[in-house]
């Protein structure tokens, strides 16, 4: 949060150069991400101080180049690969003189931000946050870099988005006709032919369904008006600390019945269900139950949460399946199969 202050105060044009000069030579040590010495750097480069920017920076590419995940989330919601892309951002964004840093800043950070990109099938909402500012931040510096499409050129980086049928029609042809290295990222997004199974990647998680009174059911057909109560159980493989997100989308013929439930004011009418934990956060959607937890490793690694639910319209439907996700270690995950459900009319 210091050294973050500092680079507002400093993108303000407050005088706070002498407090940034006295943590980058005595305090520079208590900055322990590369995200923080970064903002340091950045902040005193915003300044003017820009030879004393280009030492607490190349701390900063130290730093992350030490670096390594631990597989745990931490308490500021960063990684290596969100620290790398901040830092990359900066450093663009500071636009230091050459000679400032040894060699080229801006590749090494690129590189470092590459390795720690490979080492994830996942990014967090925080890590795509700094990654597309350090894209908009190195745009400004693609002015040697010139491409063509399809024999028309362009200068500067690009981006496309193509669809199937576009690529199914006929072959986009990319080419690198400037000076520099290119390098191409390829994205692929869509929808799978069929169901996804359950998975469990950090996180088991089990959807029962229980009638008001607590008799455990098989749910494949429920009665118009029929109410039901929906009990989500996480199990972790591991008790770590987490902001957990836990997402149970609901069928077109099923609505939430009793928001009260999770929040306390109803438990005593299902005296059957134990509540073992409170969530940080509840919604209530048409279309979804969504609940945060923030988790803690000296807790239970299992929980149950519930909610009620009442059929409201006949019909066949799918039944999505529920999931939960660490939401900066989204690598670690866990989701229920999908399901059917008939609602019968009365």
């Amino acid at each position: 949060p210091l050294a973050y202050g500092l680079y507002v105060l400093a993108r303000n044009g407050r005088p706070v150069i002498g407090d940034l000069r006295y943590l980058a030579d005595t305090k520079l040590a208590i900055f322990k991400t590369p995200m923080a010495q970064a903002q340091i750097a950045a902040a005193l480069a915003m300044l003017g101080d820009r030879a004393r920017a280009g030492k607490v920076f190349t701390a900063a590419l130290d730093t992350l180049e030490k670096a390594r995940d631990t597989g745990f989330s931490r308490v500021d919601y960063g990684s290596r690969l969100r620290d790398g892309a901040a830092v990359l951002a900066l450093l663009a964004e500071a636009n230091l003189e050459q000679g400032a840093i040894a060699g080229d800043p801006l590749e090494r950070a690129a590189h470092l931000v590459d390795i720690a990109r490979d080492e994830r099938t996942y990014t967090s909402t925080q890590e795509n946050n700094w990654l597309v500012l350090a894209a908009e931040a190195l745009a400004e510096h693609a002015t040697k870099s010139v491409f063509t499409v399809n024999g028309k050129p362009v200068d500067g980086a690009i981006n496309r988005k193509w669809g199937g049928y576009t690529l199914a029609s006929k072959l986009i042809t990319i080419g690198n006709t400037g000076d520099s290295t290119a390098q191409i990222v390829m994205t692929t997004s869509g929808n799978p032919i069929v169901p996804e199974p359950a998975a469990s990647q950090g996180y088991a998680l089990e959807r029962t369904f229980y009638k008001t009174d607590g008799t455990k059911v098989d749910l494949k057909t429920i009665a118009q008006n029929e109410r039901l109560v929906v009990v989500l159980k996480v199990t972790e493989s591991e008790a770590r600390y987490a902001r957990l997100l836990l997402v149970d989308h609901l069928p077109a013929g099923l609505e939430i019945d009793n928001p009260n439930l999770v929040d306390g004011g109803s438990v005593d009418a299902f005296n059957w269900l134990k509540k073992d934990v409170d969530p940080s956060h509840t919604e209530f959607r048409d279309d979804r139950f969504v609940a945060a937890f923030d988790r803690e490793a000296n807790q239970s690694a299992f929980f149950n949460v519930a909610y009620v639910v009442r059929a409201v319209a006949p019909g066949h439907y799918v039944y999505p399946p529920a999931t939960v996700e660490d939401m900066y270690r989204p690598e670690r995950f866990g989701r229920t199969a999908y399901g059917a459900i008939e609602v019968t009319a009365r």
